[in-house]
């Protein structure tokens, strides 16, 4: 991925004023935060990957303000969208579409000087999915496809609403999956396709485990990213990938900013 970088920063008395693994760990959060300037905080990895041996927490320190810790242990660069976008974002733009939902995602929302930040308003109506996380409880339960007596499709005669989390087997009770599977109701609420049945998401359920976590979850998103109504974690591994295809033949499948 290319990104835009500032060759004058090396002149740029806070950065020229930080120790050699803070100027590091500066470019490395640059690198390998996603579009909304978001870093999937991974200590060990950060380590492995650059060399040095510095308590990440301490470099975090030592970055003040140019850095933020968010609720959930993510770090935020606030100034990233504004540096590589030049500007404010627009709907019109599909690239800027994608950052915008990316924020949302995140429960961020640029202020009037373009620095990302938390969107309170965002996080006060989203969901508990473990530790107060992500989707907004209001389009989750409140939408649905409902019959005339206020029943929803596909549940059985004398069977009550279940919230959507509660739908997910314990062994796949995860924050992040969790947050995915909500975030996939509301997209098919979003595109008018009816809710999966109970046992449509016992079998999609099933699938979910054999492919695991990580992958399912990536899986939903890619699904919600490309406007899909059904999931295909099966696409997301290695195994599957076409050999001698042009197109599949490098893509790392393990990598979701290559999905």
């Amino acid at each position: 991925m290319k990104r835009f970088t500032d060759s004058d920063k090396w002149r740029d008395p806070w950065f020229r004023r930080l120790s050699n693994s803070g100027k590091l760990f500066f470019l490395y959060l640059c690198d390998n935060c996603d579009n909304a300037g978001v870093w999937e905080r991974d200590d060990e990895l950060c380590q492995w990957e650059t060399g040095f041996s510095d308590d990440v927490k301490n470099l975090l320190e030592e970055l003040g303000n140019r850095v933020e810790i968010l609720d959930n242990g993510r770090i935020l660069l606030p100034k990233f969208v504004l540096f590589q976008q030049g500007g404010p974002l627009s709907e019109a733009k599909p690239p800027h579409r994608q950052i915008i939902k990316m924020l949302e995602k995140h429960a961020l929302a640029l202020d009037e000087k373009g620095k990302a930040k938390v969107n309170d308003n965002l996080s006060i109506t989203k969901a508990k999915v473990n530790d107060n996380l992500s989707i907004t409880l209001a389009k989750v339960i409140g939408r649905g496809n409902s019959n005339s007596k206020g029943k929803v499709e596909g549940e059985c005669e004398g069977e009550t609403r279940k919230h959507p989390s509660e739908q997910i087997p314990k062994d796949l009770q995860d924050g992040d999956f969790e947050e995915a599977w909500l975030e996939y109701l509301v997209h098919l609420d979003e595109i008018g396709h009816k809710r999966p049945g109970k046992t449509a998401v016992k079998a999609m359920m099933h699938k979910f485990r054999k492919h695991g976590i990580e992958t399912s979850a990536r899986a939903i998103r890619h699904s919600i990213e490309q406007n899909y109504a059904g999931v295909f974690p099966e696409t997301m591994t290695r195994n599957n990938v076409k050999k001698g295809n042009p197109n599949h033949a490098d893509r790392d499948y393990d990598n979701p900013l290559e999905i």
